[in-house]
């Protein structure tokens, strides 16, 4: 868990794409520890479900890659505010 990160870069379009405003990767790793994540090894990714998004992370380089929405209506939303 300590071994994941992003770029600069990367947290900016985290934020983008899931309207938050995350000042550091480890505001991601607090939430996977305490809002009940899960977590998913399908290949070459990690997939984290968490609230409303999901976190795809690379198995090998711990790199966060994407982060978008999810459209199932019946997942915890994140509150934003």
């Amino acid at each position: 868990m300590d071994k994941i990160h992003t770029t600069i870069l990367g947290l900016k379009r985290i934020n983008k794409n899931l309207n938050l405003n995350l000042k550091n990767v480890d505001e991601i790793i607090f939430l996977i520890k305490n809002d009940g994540a899960k977590v998913l090894l399908n290949g070459k990714n990690y997939y984290v479900y968490i609230y409303d998004f999901v976190l795809t992370i690379n198995k090998d380089t711990y790199s966060i890659i994407t982060a978008p929405l999810l459209e199932n209506k019946n997942s915890r939303k994140y509150n934003r505010n």
